[in-house]
Order: structure tokens, then C-alpha cells, then sequence
């Protein structure tokens, strides 16, 4: 059998071994990318300090979902990481040559939503692995693919179009976190499938995870360089027995203290994640077995950071559990980029809103509490009257000025637990938690009176007016989101028909009529 080998034309030069310094690089150069936009490249960053190694590829299902002016972006960056992010389309045909040999030589990275090989070398077969044979492993350009993890990438509608995978020339754990923001990445990549452009608000997170070497030699070394905190207890004693350096610099307290009382480890952790960490710790000792915990810590100054726990018991020869051991992270840059992409995913890129991916989430979210605890929801759907008109006599600038302009009075007027979401177009819709018809009626329409009063600034002199239809429909305990919703559009139908610029409210439904 032939080794599955993609190369690239344009290399003439001789291959060096797999995993030499410069295998990275040159993995790179030989997926031969062109330069893209911007922010391709914000994602591409993203991608490379998250993951901290290996080549990111989307990979379409087929050529037919090629997106129209898609193509590649290559990042320059550390000689020891592969750091690309390829759309591989008809465009960048070697690009696109790598993901078909991924698709034939890991078929799983197209069938389910989640796929990881932590060890290409290594395949599982009846409950026992076996190592693969040379001449059956993935090379590009001489290089050998080690490692990879994907996830599926959908269209809006929920159709599949490709796989999110990352690459690396080595093998490697995929952990949890790894895989959550690989998840993300997907979302975003998702939206820009959606609104046909790459994001203008990425912004750049790094990985703050480092390696701890197992050599007992160079730990001192490490330990005091790292901001990792390595801590040791004692099982009988309750005890801290050692706290790294690191300590000092990421919790902003004295490593004396900790060691002279280990209840100061406790003390620093926010008040809402108390409980859980204790809970994990103690279902570590209680099974004798490694567990993992995020939590935060509040510092003297009052910030926060964001702390990955990882422990782990150590037995004596006999099998006694003596101490636990592991390693904190200090993982606020990495959160603080989950949250990004999260945003990013769930918001409207224009108007700020949630967009409609979001909204349905937590409209499910409040329909459930609603009914817990009995009070009524309000669901209303906004649609500005004659919007194409807008857009036709000034321009899409200025209807976009117009979507603006309504969603920050929405915001303006709504409490902070009602929810504005951009549907699409110049469709919105708001829900209004613990509200009756009477109460939505009265908001909605004085909304409806504050924006018929705003004229929109279109520069050069020139402003433009806008006004809204507006539709109610009004929870029972029975009620879904699809009731809900028909029952809305409904009324914003009536409130359109009767000329528009009012509000109409959907007749109540039974409960006992309503979907269970």
C-alpha cells in the first residue's frame, strides 16, 4: 500500500525528517496558502495561540460548498508550530488536496460531530490498539501528521458543509477545554457562513498552559521559571506540603501563609465557587483518583482570575493514598477569549443584538423558568415599516444607520433582563420575562412612540424617519417556542394590515389547548 502522501509542485527542495525545527515551517509553505483578509487572519491568530501548535484546516464536504471568494491565510510564527488556517475550496487546490486526504484516511472527521486521534500512529481495533504501519500514515511535504481533532461545521439550516480540524505533528491529549474552544472557533467560522464575511471584532487570546517535564531533575528549574502553581498536600494531615513559586505571582498572596494553614487556599476562591471545588476535591480523594476543577479567586486588590485545578493522588507501592498533587493554571487570558468567541458567535455583527441563534436559546432558557414559576413571558416581533423603501431611496448605509439606531432604543428603554435579538433583515424580536399583556402593551407602545419620534442622521444634512409594527403574544405554562412565536407573527401580521405604526396582541391561549 502507497503511503498517504500529499505534495506540493512547487517544492523542489530535499524533505528534512519529520520533526526537525524546521518541519513546521515548512508544513506550511507547503499548503502553499495565499494572503487573505483580515479576518481570516484575526481567526487564524486566534487558532494558533489557543491551540499552540499544529495546522488549522476547514475542510468543505465537497466541492459544491465552496464559498464564493473564499481562500487560505498563512501566519508566520514560532518554527516549532504549524500555523496556518485554510478554506480549502477551488482556490487553494493543495490546500484542498490535504483535506481530501483527511477525508479518506480518517473518515470519522466527516461522520460525527466531534472526532479526535490523539496518536495517528496508534489505532484501536476490537478493544486493543495496534500500531499502524508506516506506509499507512498521512505525510504532507515528508512530514508526518501525528495528532488531530475536528468538529463539524453546519449551515444555519443545521446542513453539514465540512469539518474544523486542527493538526500536529505530534501526538498530544485533547482535553476538554481544547476541544470546548475548538467547538467555538466552529461557531464563528459558522456565523461568517451565515452573513457571507469575516468578523471586524476578533479579538487576539493567548493559551496560558504550559508543559511540565516529568524529570525530577530539572523540576526545581522549571518550577521556579513557570506560572504554573504546583502544590503537594498531605492526606493525613490535611496539610499543604509544597506551593510552587508561582503561587506568590498568580494568587497575589504569601506562599508562607498557605503553608502554614491550608485553609488559606480556600479563602481567595470567589464565594460562588466554593462548594463546587471543595466537591471536587473531596470526589478525588473519596475515589482515589485525578479530578479537574475551574474556578475563581479573588485578589487582594479585588480583580479576578480565572483558575484551572488539576489534581492527582499519589499511592505508595502498597497502594496507600498518602498525598494529591497537581498543578493550577492561571487561565483569565484563555476565558477571557472563550467569551469572546461566545459573543461572537451569539451576536448580530451590526446592530450589537443577539442574533437569532441566541435568542432561541434563551428563549427555551425563559419559557422553562417561566413555567417553574408560573408567571407570564412576553414574546414580541418588531418589523420596521417600509425598511426596503429606506433602502432603496438612500442606500444601504442608511438602513443600516436606521437598524442601528432602533436597537439602541430598545436597549435604551428595556430592563436588563428583557432580551433583543436581531432576527434578520429588519425583523427583531424582544422578550419581556414576567410580563402580562397589559404591562408588553404599554412598554411596546410607548418603544413604538420613542422611535417614530427619532429621525436618523444620514451626514450631508439629510435624516430619515422610521416607525414600527409590532405583534404580542403572551406565555401560558403550556406554551413552546414555536406557539409562541406563530402566535406573535400573527399579530404583527394584524398590526401590519391595519396600517401599520401600532401594536396588536395575539388572543390568549388556553393551557389546555396550548402545545405540551
Amino acid at each position: 500500500m502507497a503511503t498517504h502522501q500529499v505534495d506540493t509542485p512547487a517544492s523542489s527542495a530535499p524533505r528534512q525528517p519529520s520533526g526537525s525545527p524546521s518541519s513546521a515551517l515548512e508544513l506550511t509553505r507547503a499548503l502553499r496558502i495565499p494572503r487573505v483578509e483580515p479576518g481570516l487572519a484575526r481567526i487564524a491568530r486566534l487558532a494558533r495561540r489557543m491551540f499552540d501548535a499544529g495546522a488549522v484546516v476547514l475542510c468543505w464536504a465537497d466541492r459544491s460548498c465552496a464559498v464564493p471568494g473564499s481562500a487560505a491565510a498563512s501566519i508566520a510564527g514560532a518554527p516549532s508550530a504549524v500555523e496556518c488556517l485554510a478554506f480549502v475550496d477551488t482556490v487553494a487546490l493543495n490546500a484542498r488536496a490535504v483535506g481530501q486526504e483527511l477525508a479518506r484516511a480518517y473518515p470519522e472527521l466527516f461522520a460525527r460531530e466531534v472526532a479526535v486521534v490523539s496518536d495517528t500512529r496508534r489505532r484501536v481495533h476490537g478493544g486493543r490498539a495496534r500500531r499502524v504501519r508506516s506506509d499507512q500514515r498521512v505525510v504532507i511535504a515528508g512530514h508526518e501528521l501525528c495528532s488531530l481533532a475536528g468538529v463539524a461545521v453546519r449551515t444555519p439550516d443545521g446542513s453539514r458543509v465540512g469539518t474544523l480540524v486542527v493538526l500536529d505533528t505530534a501526538p498530544r491529549a485533547w482535553g476538554p477545554l481544547e476541544l470546548d474552544s475548538l467547538a467555538d472557533l466552529a461557531a464563528v467560522v459558522e456565523q461568517q457562513l451565515a452573513i457571507g464575511e469575516l468578523s471586524r471584532s476578533l479579538c487576539a487570546a493567548k493559551a496560558t498552559q504550559a508543559a511540565l517535564e516529568a524529570s525530577e531533575a530539572r523540576f526545581q528549574d522549571l518550577v521556579h521559571a513557570s506560572d504554573q502553581v504546583f502544590w503537594v498536600t498531605d492526606i493525613d494531615s490535611g496539610s499543604v506540603l509544597y506551593v510552587s513559586p508561582a503561587y506568590e505571582r498568580v494568587w497575589k498572596r504569601s506562599a508562607a501563609s498557605l503553608l502554614a494553614d491550608a485553609g488559606n487556599w480556600t479563602l481567595p476562591i470567589h464565594a460562588e465557587d466554593r462548594e463546587q471545588t471543595e466537591r471536587a476535591y473531596q470526589a478525588g480523594l473519596a475515589g482515589q483518583r485525578a479530578f479537574e476543577v475551574e474556578f475563581r479567586i479573588v485578589l487582594p486588590d479585588g480583580g479576578i482570575r480565572h483558575i484551572l485545578n488539576r489534581g492527582f493522588p499519589v499511592h505508595t507501592a502498597d497502594g496507600q493514598l498518602i498525598r494529591m498533587a497537581g498543578v493550577a493554571s492561571d487561565i483569565t487570558e484563555l476565558h477571557r477569549a472563550r467569551e469572546e468567541l461566545r459573543t461572537l458567535a451569539e451576536t448580530d455583527e451590526l446592530t450589537g443584538a443577539l442574533n437569532s441563534r441566541a435568542f432561541r436559546r434563551l428563549l427555551r432558557h425563559e419559557l422553562t423558568r417561566s413555567a417553574r414559576e408560573r408567571r407570564p413571558l412576553a414574546v414580541a416581533l418588531l418589523d420596521i415599516d417600509e425598511f426596503k423603501a429606506v433602502n432603496d431611496e438612500y442606500g444601504h448605509l442608511a438602513g443600516d444607520a436606521v437598524l442601528t439606531q432602533v436597537v439602541q432604543i430598545l436597549r435604551g428603554r428595556l430592563r436588563a433582563s428583557d432580551i433583543v435579538a436581531r432576527l434578520g433583515g429588519d425583523e427583531f424580536c424582544v422578550v419581556l420575562p414576567n410580563a402580562d399583556e397589559e404591562g408588553a402593551a404599554r412598554v411596546l407602545g410607548e418603544l413604538l412612540t420613542e422611535v417614530s419620534r427619532v429621525r436618523v442622521p444620514l451626514g450631508t444634512g439629510r435624516s430619515v424617519a422610521a416607525t414600527l409594527s409590532v405583534g404580542i403574544a403572551i406565555s401560558n405554562p403550556a406554551s413552546d417556542e414555536a406557539e409562541l412565536l406563530k402566535r406573535a407573527d400573527e399579530a404583527l401580521y394584524t398590526s401590519k394590515r391595519d396600517g401599520r405604526n401600532r401594536v396588536s396582541v395575539a388572543p390568549q391561549v388556553p393551557s389546555d389547548r396550548a402545545p405540551a
